[in-house]
């Protein structure tokens, strides 16, 4: 794509032109000009189990082909990345700064049921536009592996992280985020909240515990997803497979 798209969106958002809704072509020109300014913006998702509001950054859009007609499947920068479910008709809205979704998305039959059927969802994922500094370093601890939970937090308070985050069956399903500084990490019962700075925050219910790998793995377990709201922590993009 040229870069007079960008430039177009620049020069209506300096006369103060508003546009609302992105479609098809439209909304490949703006999530490219989002890009090419690698702005930032935060991320708002909350489900029965899950809530969070966490900062990304926008880059390089990746594109997979549907039948004869090229569909997003990933935006990254050298530091985060959105990843998006396969879905049709995407449409982004803005109003007031905040961005939604609509989608569609085919559901087929089982068995010997050739059936198939659209549906149209509203996006529980939302995005506004805001500006970050982003740090180029995440410092998590030394970790042996043997530490125990409150140690682990204890050690993860006041460090810069990276965080992996799914959203079960939205359009947009997975984000790795900037590098967030952490406040705190408490559990009660099985709700675990992870504070950071710039507003950062992920709450979640059906906390199981810990595991060591290359990062650090939140296993959290809900009876609709199983474990599909697992959460990792890590100091890099690889760290977060």
């Amino acid at each position: 794509m040229d870069t007079h798209f960008s430039n177009r969106f620049l020069l209506e958002e300096t006369i103060g032109g508003s546009i609302k809704n992105y479609t098809h072509w439209r909304l490949f020109e703006y999530l490219e000009f989002l890009g090419l300014q690698r702005l930032t913006a935060t991320i708002v998702y909350e489900d029965d189990y899950l809530s969070f509001t966490l900062p990304v950054e926008f880059g390089d859009l990746h594109f997979a082909r549907l039948s004869d007609k090229p569909r997003i499947t990933m935006i990254s920068s050298d530091h985060s990345s959105i990843r998006f479910l396969h879905t049709h008709n995407l449409q982004i809205s803005e109003e007031n700064g905040l961005h939604s979704a609509q989608y569609s998305r085919m559901k087929f039959g089982r068995g010997k049921d050739n059936s198939k059927e659209v549906l149209d969802f509203v996006g529980r994922s939302r995005f506004f536009l805001q500006q970050f500094h982003v740090s180029t370093r995440a410092n998590l601890p030394v970790l042996s592996g043997k530490e125990g939970q409150e140690e682990v937090f204890r050690k993860l308070e006041e460090t810069t992280i990276r965080l992996k985050v799914r959203c079960p069956e939205d359009w947009i399903y997975e984000c790795k985020t900037i590098p967030i500084r952490v406040e705190s990490i408490t559990v009660i019962d099985d709700s675990l909240t992870l504070i950071g700075d710039s507003g950062a925050m992920l709450k979640v219910r059906g906390f199981q515990g810990i595991r060591f790998s290359s990062s650090l793995i939140f296993d959290v377990y809900n009876s609709d997803q199983g474990y599909g709201r697992t959460f990792q922590i890590g100091r890099c993009l690889k760290d977060l497979l």
